[in-house]
């Protein structure tokens, strides 16, 4: 079966570096039969002091649907699943920048992203 994404809903568009945000998202299946998907939440640093990955995975749902039912996927992320290892400070780093949130089926299928900015 195939299906589709839609409606990403991150909880607020900020995040405080000890708080979390709730992103969520609807899957439907657009297909002819019932069928599971698991849905991937993906997130980028867009202007990060040190090198990172281009997309870190920070969260699965799995999620059975039948055939046109739509269902919500729902992920939390914290601040500190943001963070990185700060040698010259020897500790755990958030940095207070944009992050691009991206969930789909897989790294090479995001149809759908939002910003959220750590302050």
């Amino acid at each position: 079966t195939t299906f589709a994404y839609s409606n990403l809903r991150p909880s607020s568009t900020t995040l405080d570096p000890k708080g979390s945000v709730t992103i969520t998202a609807d899957v439907t299946n657009s297909g002819s039969v019932a069928g599971d998907e698991i849905a991937e939440l993906y997130v980028s640093a867009n202007h990060s002091a040190v090198e990172r990955a281009v997309r870190d995975l920070k969260g699965f749902r799995r999620i059975h649907l039948e055939p046109k039912e739509t269902g919500t996927v729902s992920f939390t992320l914290r601040a500190r699943d943001l963070a990185y290892y700060d040698l010259a400070q020897t500790g755990w780093t958030v940095e207070q920048t944009d992050y691009t949130v991206a969930v789909g089926s897989s790294s090479r299928a995001l149809p759908l992203t939002a910003t959220v900015t750590v302050r």
